[in-house]
């Protein structure tokens, strides 16, 4: 875990954004991370190392996660909301009562995730590989297969 790049992003989306489009460069390394109960509105976390981290009850709605790794994360309660997940690995992450409406999860890897509740009302889930996943009471109405 890059304790600068945690450090930046609890202090805003905002501020990691422009960190980050300063350091294109370096990975972005949050694994087992706590982000959780923040607000990351509209950040980019684009191929972040983010296995195991914590993001339960945070806000990243209009974030962009595409092909972050995101392992066995407890991403419970959070808000991704016309998140760009595209490709994204979503693997064993706790999603219970998530809300991913209008999220784009094309291609994701959502392999024995929990997506109990969950909000996936208008998401995109084209190709995406939902083998063992828990979908039971989730939010279906509009998803795109």
């Amino acid at each position: 875990m890059n304790r600068l790049q945690v450090e930046t992003i609890k202090r805003s989306a905002k501020e990691f954004n422009e960190w980050r489009s300063q350091h294109m460069e370096e990975h972005i390394d949050l694994w087992k991370a706590d982000l959780s109960k923040l607000n990351l509105e509209g950040i980019n976390l684009d191929y972040a190392y983010m296995r195991g981290c914590n993001m339960e009850d945070s806000n990243l709605a209009g974030a962009s996660l595409k092909r972050a790794m995101l392992e066995d994360a407890n991403l419970k309660l959070s808000n991704f909301s016309d998140c760009k997940m595209i490709q994204a690995d979503m693997s064993g992450a706790n999603l219970h009562r998530a809300n991913l409406e209008n999220a784009d999860l094309s291609l994701a890897d959502l392999r024995q995730a929990d997506l109990t509740e969950a909000n996936l009302t208008g998401a995109v889930l084209k190709g995406a590989d939902t083998t063992d996943a828990d979908m039971r009471w989730a939010k279906l109405e509009k998803v795109e297969w």
